[in-house]
């Protein structure tokens, strides 16, 4: 269950459907999905949410159930010039426990925006960024590869991975989309990072200007039924 700030808002979020392979041709999915909508509706929440990675969530059996595209996100390579952070943006470093969620919303929207996955034996770097009137949080991690790196010894790791929250309205805006996901890559390059992997909807057209893009791909499509 999420509860957000807009545009995402409140919704029944249903993670994965999985089955083995002999039931593909059941329509298990519709069974599942008005079990999950039946939820959703005694639960008071006006809308039943599911993600796809199927490029603009082109997926029929998700159609036929009466899904609708809703929003979708790219992955963006950003090259990381720590000389880059834009004028007028600000940042400190903080503690994953201090950071003030309240009022942001996770770029990707694959899960609520007081939720983590990284545990205290993993190296995070968390900053909140300001611009203007906008805040936002970057969280960087080291997702380290146990076969890469077995027999050689990482003295300094540096990041590879990444989250983004934001304000709303910077979802819709290209200017501030550009200087975030900018001062983000520059905060990942004062990390020891050459490139770092960031969220960007997939309807937004990057400012060159603020950003250095060096590769861009689709990476999830949410999809919504209203309940209402």
């Amino acid at each position: 269950m999420a509860r957000e700030p807009e545009p995402f808002g409140n919704s029944l979020n249903v993670e994965c459907i999985d089955y083995f392979p002999g039931y593909h041709a059941k329509g298990l999915e519709t069974v599942l999905l008005e079990e999950a909508a039946t939820v959703a509706r005694s639960a008071g929440l006006p809308a039943l949410d599911i993600g796809t990675n199927t490029s603009s969530g082109d997926y029929p059996a998700l159609r036929r159930f009466g899904l609708k595209l809703f929003y979708e996100y790219d992955e963006v390579a950003c090259r990381c010039r720590p000389a880059d952070t834009a004028s007028g943006v600000d940042h400190q470093m903080v503690t994953l426990d201090a950071a003030v969620w309240m009022g942001l919303v996770k770029v990707d929207h694959w899960c609520p925006t007081n939720f983590s996955f990284r545990d205290d034996a993993e190296r995070i770097w968390i900053a909140q960024i300001t611009d203007g009137g906008h805040r936002a949080i970057l969280e960087l991690w080291h997702d380290e590869d146990p076969d890469a790196t077995a027999g050689s010894s990482v003295a300094e790791p540096v990041p590879n991975r990444s989250a983004l929250y934001a304000q709303p309205e910077v979802l819709d805006s290209p200017t501030l989309m550009s200087r975030l996901l900018g001062a983000s890559a520059a905060l990942a390059g004062e990390a020891g990072a050459e490139r770092i992997n960031l969220p960007c909807p997939s309807s937004i057209e990057l400012e060159s200007a603020h950003v250095n893009v060096i590769g861009r791909t689709f990476a999830f499509a949410w999809m919504r039924k209203e309940l209402t």
